[in-house]
């Protein structure tokens, strides 16, 4: 549920467009009760008239706008919505007409699961090549009697990770030793841990691995990392944990529309046919469109306050690239 307090706004039309396919709109109350919203999909627009006075205050008016997220979407990541208030030509101050509102994701978790530095950005974990990666496996013995040893077997690709660059960092308890079948193959054993059962000991029932690997060299736009691991606690199945994902693109150097000058500003929010671009140089610079997962789709030069056509590309959300790795996230919708 999110509220959503208006200040002073008549003549304007009021757009809340969620950023993320993970985002279904479910209900939303009419603005202080007596403006109906135009629901287009998941896209909710008020037409507020010049003449309007909220009923619920002189002039404030409050929405409580319910929206599901998909269980598919990790905890902790965050998701989106953009709040446009149009028009913005002729607006003393456009600079707080578009406003990004992010929440985190909250729930219940499986306290076994694996986690990866750097965490890139979407839900494709975009980053760059040739970085190092650090990897955490934590686990938890949710069982009714202290695990008397635990084995964690990760098994990594090599055609996308080094192999030869394996450095373990640090864990919570003491690691008897680590087996390597030369071929990606790791079992991080811990005999003797004794790890308390989550019902008699929940502080101390949890534990965790951590350890830092290198890229292969050069991997290409669009190439993916992805790392499971398996927890045996005992002599019972492995607890199969989540799947750590990141998505080569190029250099990303990702800002967020803020106040003050940002390197990079593109309107309007969402965008449809065409985009306006404003950038600090006063140079022509080359930039290219990427897809969520790192795809480049539209390429081209551009020059501050030009204008560029997007009719090609479909609805969703797209990162703009300027040569110098500066990116600024686009809302296509039609």
């Amino acid at each position: 549920m999110t509220d959503l307090f208006l200040f002073n706004t008549p003549n304007v039309q009021l757009r809340i467009v969620p950023t993320d396919p993970l985002i279904t709109f479910v209900s939303g109350a009419a603005l202080g009760g007596d403006v109906i919203p135009d629901i287009s999909g998941d896209t909710l627009t008020w037409d507020i008239p010049s003449a309007y006075v909220p009923s619920v205050n002189s002039s404030l008016a409050q929405l409580e706008l319910l929206f599901t997220t998909d269980v598919s979407a990790p905890l902790n990541t965050e998701i989106c919505f953009d709040v446009i208030a149009q028009p913005i030509t002729g607006d003393t101050d456009p600079s707080n007409n578009v406003q990004t509102l992010c929440y985190p994701v909250l729930g219940s978790y499986d306290p076994n699961y694996i986690e990866v530095t750097p965490h890139g950005i979407t839900t494709d974990g975009l980053i760059n090549p040739n970085l190092n990666m650090i990897y955490t496996i934590h686990f938890q013995n949710t069982g009714n009697f202290p695990a008397m040893f635990i084995n964690i077997k990760d098994t990594l690709d090599g055609s996308v990770l080094d192999l030869g660059s394996f450095e373990y960092l640090a864990s919570s308890h003491t690691l008897t030793y680590i087996v390597s079948d030369g071929n990606g193959a790791l079992v991080f054993k811990f005999d003797n841990i004794n790890l308390p059962d989550s019902t008699s000991d929940e502080p101390n029932s949890h534990g965790w691995i951590s350890y830092r690997i290198k890229q292969q060299p050069d991997l290409a736009p669009g190439t993916t990392i992805e790392n499971t691991a398996h927890i045996y606690f005992d002599f019972n199945a492995p607890v199969v944990t989540n799947t750590a994902l990141n998505t080569i693109a190029d250099n990303l150097k990702l800002i967020e529309n803020t106040s003050g000058n940002p390197p990079l500003t593109i309107y309007p929010v969402p965008a449809s046919d065409l985009i306006y671009v404003f950038i600090e140089s006063d140079d022509v610079v080359n930039f290219q469109v990427m897809d969520v997962n790192g795809k480049t789709v539209q390429t081209g030069t551009v020059s501050s306050g030009e204008q560029i056509s997007i009719s090609a590309l479909q609805n969703g959300v797209y990162f703009f690239q300027l040569e110098d790795g500066t990116v600024q996230r686009i809302l296509i919708q039609k």
